[in-house]
């Protein structure tokens, strides 16, 4: 095989395929900056054989072996690295922050949402699930809920045993995830007296049943 085509595979398919599969990298940039960085690894690798070769020449005689083994362990730790994303996104992070817009008669009301499949909150007599909004948000918009939109949503806590929360329903609750939006009609929302979050990075904690 010519040396160039073999130059090609070693620096070019080969690195492409290793990344792709490993890291399912999409972009552009983050391609080659990984390429460059598996050409340092192989660079810094092929350093370190160097070195073994020059001051211990036995080295030599097992290089097939030792080259195995390393190359092994480095795709094992690329796979390892994929496996802990793939965990970490399917079981371990539970929660994301999402936009959100609530829409209640004329008022609408833009927050982010806390995504928690803990928030397991549902209205007794409806069944419908609850978000929880702090009490806040409807103060700073002025808005002012009908008497007749209320209803008493039983809650326990870490923070409370055991409590009540008021309740009402909003017409539409808009969820924005990437490019996608769920748009969900007639929403049970409960009124949160206390701040959701000690460093305001959200106001609502979202419901995965919704």
């Amino acid at each position: 095989m010519p040396y160039r085509v073999v130059l090609f595979f070693d620096y070019i398919i080969i690195p492409f395929l290793v990344i792709k599969i490993a890291f399912s990298i999409k972009s552009l940039k983050e391609y080659l900056k990984n390429t460059v960085l598996y050409w340092g690894m192989n660079f810094l690798i092929g350093g370190m054989f160097q070195f073994l070769y020059n001051k211990f020449p036995t080295v030599k005689e097992n290089s097939y072996p030792m080259l195995t083994f390393v190359g092994t362990i480095l795709f094992a730790c690329m796979f390892i690295r994929k496996g802990i994303e793939i965990i970490k996104s399917n079981f371990l992070e539970k929660s994301i922050y999402l936009p959100v817009i609530i829409r209640i008669g004329k008022n609408s009301i833009k927050a982010v949402g806390l995504m928690d499949t803990g928030n397991q909150l549902k209205e007794p007599i409806s069944k419908k699930p609850v978000v929880i909004m702090e009490k806040e948000l409807l103060e700073k918009e002025d808005i002012i809920l009908s008497e007749n939109n209320f209803y008493a949503i039983p809650f326990h806590s870490l923070g409370k045993k055991r409590g009540i929360m008021r309740g009402f329903i909003a017409e539409e609750v808009t969820i924005e995830n990437g490019k996608e939006k769920k748009v969900v009609n007639q929403v049970m929302i409960g009124i949160c007296e206390e701040k959701l979050s000690m460093n305001g990075e959200y106001s609502l904690i979202l419901n995965p049943m919704l």
